[in-house]
């Protein structure tokens, strides 16, 4: 399983930090071919080492500063929801271990983060008349793969910048190499491709460039081509071509003015709140429903008819007389969740208990692989569409990951996130209230590792 720092550093990678669902939404569906799993990976030994030369080089500083500015087309060429905040020009500064300051412009105003071991404080041009202040803890538990936790010392030499970047909602694809000393290892096994490219010049700076193709689960693919300076081994540019959901789109980011160890003032890391604006902890609870789905309370199951992913029929309707659980996640956030169903739908049985697992991911292989894997006995519906598949609008589904229980009336009686939580139990229990207690909690050698 991803940790929720890593997946905001590969959300950035492949689309933008902040682009919900809806936005995309708002494109016509474009419904990507079927890909085929990479077999052998292509990869270059010269370009495998000039990428951790790179992270290794930015690892070693103490404090960083630069330019960036973003810019995000579609594949027509016109930009992406031009009043948005994908495209934006910022100073970027960092101090080991903890400090950063974010600070620029986008369409719709100016932004600005501040964060350090204390606290994170930030002003936004979507929210006028509020600003994030809010306490951080400088520990970090991130959640391996086979579902152990590993907790990160207070000194550790990454810089925090996934919240900054999330409440001022933006993000460059880059900053996973420039904050983020593990990122590349952990992010190297999606690459399918990596080579060097004849050598290019960026920023006035003749650059080394590598090229790397990413294969995600979600059936996302990017390609992307990294300038790296030969004069000090940083970024000065980053091209990147994105195909997801059905739709495609070119980055390109920049880094100018760049500043090695530079020594920042005391005064860069001040903050003065505007003017009769008010602190919030986080920007979303402005707007709590923004992810909200279409469906409500009440509603009845929507009739869907289709094939899963092994072939065979799958039936959503209000009249089949049973609880219907509906989990709609991908992949890297489900390996919990889906063997937490896959055990209630043994101890409840199917007579009582529908269980649909809708994947948000667009590699029918990898979906394919995942579900007999885990030896998933219920349905999993796929679609190369991915998180804009069919089952997916038909509930109005915003935000993933979203849970749907439907009771044996078929009105809808409870939503949340994951079927791993309390009021997924609750709701479970008071439907069907001979359902054990231990049916929701996966014991020792019950739980199987992501494939």
């Amino acid at each position: 399983m991803k940790s929720p720092h890593l997946s905001l550093l590969i959300a950035a990678l492949f689309v933008a930090v902040t682009a919900p669902a809806s936005s995309w939404a708002q494109t016509e569906s474009r419904v990507l071919p079927a890909r085929e799993e990479a077999t052998i990976p292509q990869i270059e030994p010269e370009a495998q080492t000039a990428i951790e030369a790179l992270v290794a080089r930015y690892a070693a500083l103490r404090s960083y500063a630069d330019t960036t500015q973003l810019k995000w087309e579609d594949e027509a060429g016109a930009a992406i929801r031009p009043d948005d905040g994908l495209n934006f020009t910022a100073t970027l500064q960092w101090q080991r271990p903890h400090n950063i300051r974010f600070e620029g412009t986008n369409r719709k105003g100016a932004f600005l983060a501040f964060g350090d071991a204390l606290k994170l404080r930030v002003i936004s041009p979507n929210y006028p008349g509020n600003y994030v202040s809010r306490v951080r803890n400088p520990l970090q538990v991130l959640i391996n793969e086979d579902g152990t936790r590993t907790t990160l010392p207070a000194d550790d030499a990454r810089v925090q910048f996934d919240a900054p970047l999330m409440e001022v909602e933006a993000g460059a694809p880059g900053y996973g190499f420039l904050l983020e000393p593990n990122f590349w290892t952990r992010t190297q096994k999606e690459a399918s491709v990596l080579a060097l490219e004849p050598d290019a010049e960026a920023d006035g700076e003749l650059c080394r460039v590598v090229r790397m193709q990413l294969d995600y689960d979600e059936g996302a693919t990017a390609t992307i081509r990294l300038f790296i300076a030969k004069s000090d081994g940083l970024l000065r540019r980053l091209e990147q071509r994105d195909e997801r959901m059905g739709a495609r789109a070119r980055i390109v980011e920049t880094h100018s003015d760049v500043r090695v160890n530079p020594n920042l003032p005391d005064s860069t890391w001040d903050f003065q709140a505007p003017a009769d604006a008010k602190p919030i902890e986080y920007f979303s609870q402005l707007n709590p429903h923004q992810f909200d789905p279409a469906l409500k309370i009440g509603d009845l199951l929507p009739t869907f008819s289709a094939d899963d992913i092994k072939g065979e029929p799958l039936e959503l309707n209000s009249k089949s007389g049973k609880v219907t659980a509906v989990y709609f996640s991908n992949m890297a956030q489900a390996i919990i969740d889906v063997q937490i169903l896959k055990k209630m739908d043994k101890v409840i049985g199917r007579d009582k208990l529908q269980i649909v697992f809708v994947s948000g991911d667009g590699a029918r292989q990898r979906v394919a692989k995942f579900v007999e894997h885990l030896k998933l006995p219920f349905s999993t519906y796929f679609d190369e569409s991915g998180m804009r598949n069919p089952l997916a609008q038909k509930f109005g589904v915003k935000g993933w990951a979203t849970t749907f229980i439907f009771a044996s009336d078929g009105k809808l009686e409870t939503i949340c996130s994951h079927p791993s939580e309390v009021s997924f139990n609750k709701s479970i229990k008071k439907l069907l209230p001979d359902t054990p207690d231990d049916a929701f909690i996966l014991q020792d050698g019950e739980f199987i590792s992501a494939p």
